[in-house]
């Protein structure tokens, strides 16, 4: 079986669909603070959705994909700010897939560990931002 990939729409559905449990594990949770232990919604975006950054154009349906993307994130992380639920983007960066091609600059595995490393680390300052994989905050 080939796994189907969601749209961002479908995505947003999925995510409404979870929120009432997300809430519940948010006030479950032991601590205090912002982060991946206690509920979180962080979204897979790109550099390329950054609006400030796009300084090549191009790809029009991939950067407004991640750029409505990037809007959502922003907007929920004001919703949820009192309810305990981390909310950003991260672009898990240019990386050796079937997507990427063969010259990028990540392996799968170094993408795939700085983007654990990003998610333990993060707090309340990353809430409603934009990160790179690496921990570099990236312009809407």
């Amino acid at each position: 079986m080939v796994p189907r990939l969601l749209n961002d729409d479908q995505k947003g559905r999925r995510m409404q669909a979870l929120l009432p449990i997300l809430k519940i594990a948010a006030t479950q949770a032991e601590g205090s603070g912002l982060s991946v232990k206690r509920a979180a919604i962080i979204n897979i975006s790109s550099v390329l959705g950054s609006i400030e950054k796009n300084d090549k154009g191009g790809i029009y349906p991939y950067r407004a994909s991640k750029a409505a993307l990037n809007a959502i994130t922003k907007s929920l992380s004001t919703d949820l700010r009192n309810s305990n639920i981390l909310v950003s983007s991260i672009c898990p960066g240019w990386a050796q897939t079937d997507m990427g091609g063969k010259n990028a600059s990540l392996t799968p595995e170094q993408s795939i560990s700085n983007v654990l490393h990003l998610l333990n680390t993060m707090n309340d300052t990353h809430h409603g931002q934009f990160y790179q994989h690496d921990g570099v905050k990236l312009p809407w």
